[in-house]
């Protein structure tokens, strides 16, 4: 068995796991491990916007328009977003992200990715 590349340098301890996790049952090529790096790299932003919301809160009372909903809200849907597209591009199933329907099927045999 081939050894499994490292992690990329600065993940966080999610994006580690989650880079552990997909290579321990799938094999990729270059291409394939850049867009798993970004993937890593969206699941550690999510980790963070999510601290910052639960510090500041969903709602933001200091703004000049009353309370409104805290703006990093958006910028964290957008991520989710971002994370479906970049795991539907490697065709992996996209099990457990929070908003997805669970229905989904992997797309991973159009992209022959194979299964270790």
């Amino acid at each position: 068995m081939a050894k499994r590349p490292a992690p990329p340098p600065g993940l966080g301890t999610s994006g580690r796991r989650v880079w552990r996790e997909i290579l321990a049952i799938y094999d990729f090529d270059a291409q394939e491990l850049l867009v798993l790096s970004e993937i890593c790299r969206t699941v550690d932003r999510l980790d963070a916007l999510n601290a910052a919301v639960t510090e500041l809160g969903v709602v933001d009372e200091s703004s000049a328009q009353g309370m409104r909903a805290n703006p990093l809200l958006v910028e964290e849907r957008q991520q989710k977003a971002l994370l479906v597209k970049l795991i539907t591009a490697l065709g992996l199933p996209l099990g457990n992200i929070e908003g997805v329907d669970k229905g989904s099927s992997s797309l991973r045999g159009l992209y022959g990715i194979t299964a270790v």
